[in-house]
């Protein structure tokens, strides 16, 4: 059995297997839109295990984007530190598309601190 964690701990290095069951456990909010720091919405695309460290988690978000698979654009990272992100996109874009990427448990803070509105399937609830 996996150790309980506080999700809210944004600076604990996490194991694969932690970082695979705290990205499993927010599936649920993939295609949500949410009101973002600028009061602009975003829909949220993906929810990923990602490589902890800088470097190896932009190598992953690049051949994330060229594979469309994650476990294969993982495959090249060997270390034991992992991390949950989300990736963001604007819901209507006003010029060139962007994409972000966020660290999951700063996703839900943020989330919490501002009391953000989440949309799930046409529904609203505040969090």
């Amino acid at each position: 059995m996996l150790p309980i964690f506080n999700v809210r701990e944004t600076m604990k290095v996490l194991t694969f297997a932690e970082a695979k069951m705290l990205s499993e456990q927010y599936q649920h909010l993939v295609g949500s839109v949410v009101l973002n720091e600028d009061k602009e919405f975003e829909v949220i695309d993906h929810i990923l295990v990602c490589p902890y460290n800088q470097i190896n988690r932009n190598l992953f978000f690049q051949l994330f984007q060229e594979l469309k698979c994650p476990e294969k654009a993982l495959a090249f990272y060997k270390l034991p530190e992992y991390e949950a992100f989300v990736i963001l996109r604007e819901l209507v874009p006003l010029g060139t598309p962007y994409q972000k990427y966020v660290n999951l448990r700063e996703f839900l803070n943020f989330v919490d601190k501002n009391e953000a509105i989440i949309t799930y399937s046409g529904t609203q609830k505040e969090k």
